[in-house]
């Protein structure tokens, strides 16, 4: 039993290239397996200590939804989010040991590969391996992953600092034998996210690379001028050479001159006016659409979309101006981890910083209670957890 929750584990980075089912689904059987393997560690204190956080997070968010929504659907989906402990847990647990880690990491890599034969199939025949076509919207073309609905970019731009965190690491201690699989992938897969034209994945690479730069003191500064330069030089190549110039820069400088008519900007003034309304304890998980609908007569300019679209707003929303106090447990941690960088490894921080970047306040975000979502974070905040034993 214990191989096959490993095999699991290996296969968190091609999930994620599935659609919100698939992910809810891989998220359950990963839970309920770490349930029976790891009983004897689960339910003792040592388990709540190392959790604290996540665990205190989800218990309030499941009482809410007991309190609050009196829909049978939305209290499942409540009582299910206990899966996020479960895997990071588990996932702390499984790659504590180097040589899981590695195959983890390798994983991570031939996903990424698979994903961008895929978008190169798509830009070259308009359709992948399993005739999912490219979504054409007339200025740019969106790649999608092999499900045919979740964004491509998005998930590369997940695993990709994460990869980069692992080889910067090996590449000092020269174990890193597999370093063309390592860097393939690398540049094949910021290349597909530069051409992806998404300004989200173009944003959440950059930043976390960036950043992760910045925090590890273990490269040298001529290194990592030389990393990130090179970087540099390769995106602008293929920026002028498609058009997702024009999607990244260009359509995003116009929207900014007329943001008082971006659906976001709309959808998220309508989100302030709820909070401010009346939903000071929050309306429940997954709500904001249907409670929108009422709300939306009162105000003709409002917009209602199926979530808000904004990470923040959601969590204020949806759970109630309490998860304040949640909010300021995470930036202590935060604090906590920068203070101690020489105990984490490589690949943590560059977990850490795909985490800080990913939940920049103003930066747009899909609902983060979709089974998608919540293995992303899955997948970043096991990996941060990694303590430096090896």
């Amino acid at each position: 039993m214990y191989n096959l929750l490993v095999l699991i584990i290996l296969l968190l980075p091609w999930s994620l290239q599935a659609g919100n089912f698939i992910c809810h689904f891989y998220s359950s059987i990963l839970s309920i397996i770490s349930l029976y393997v790891f009983r004897d560690r689960i339910f003792k204190l040592e388990f709540m200590k190392e959790n604290k956080y996540i665990i205190l997070f989800f218990a309030y968010t499941i009482v809410q939804c007991a309190l609050i929504s009196f829909d049978t659907n939305t209290l499942c989906n409540c009582i299910g989010l206990v899966r996020v402990p479960l895997c990071v847990f588990l996932m702390r647990n499984i790659l504590d040991d180097k040589n899981k880690l590695f195959l983890f990491v390798m994983s991570c890599c031939l996903a990424v590969l698979f994903m961008s034969f895929n978008a190169i199939m798509q830009i070259v025949l308009g359709y992948d391996m399993f005739f999912n076509h490219i979504q054409d919207y007339g200025h740019f073309k969106r790649l999608v992953t092999s499900s045919g609905k979740m964004r491509l970019g998005l998930s590369i731009s997940t695993l990709i600092t994460v990869i980069i965190g692992y080889y910067c690491a090996n590449m000092r201690s020269g174990i890193c034998k597999e370093s063309v699989v390592i860097l393939s992938s690398v540049i094949l897969g910021i290349s597909i996210i530069l051409l992806s034209g998404e300004r989200i994945a173009v944003f959440l690479s950059f930043m976390s690379i960036g950043l992760f730069l910045i925090l590890n003191n273990s490269m040298c500064t001529k290194n990592k001028m030389i990393f990130f330069s090179a970087i540099l030089a390769m995106s602008s190549i293929i920026f002028m050479c498609s058009g997702a110039f024009y999607r990244v820069f260009t359509l995003t400088a116009l929207q900014l001159n007329e943001i008082s008519f971006d659906p976001y900007y709309r959808v998220y003034r309508t989100a302030l006016l709820m909070i401010f309304d009346e939903h000071w304890f929050g309306i429940g998980v997954n709500m904001f659409y249907s409670k929108c609908i009422s709300f939306i007569e009162q105000y003709s300019d409002a917009l209602c979309l199926m979530h808000p679209h904004n990470f923040y707003l959601q969590l204020l929303l949806e759970n109630g101006v309490f998860v304040l106090f949640f909010f300021f447990l995470a930036i202590k941690k935060g604090v906590s981890f920068v203070s101690n960088l020489k105990d984490k490894m490589d690949v943590s921080i560059a977990a850490f910083c795909t985490i800080v970047i990913k939940f920049i306040p103003f930066a747009p975000m899909d609902n983060i209670y979709y089974g998608y979502n919540l293995l992303i974070l899955i997948f970043l905040f096991g990996i941060a957890s990694l303590k430096k034993n090896h």
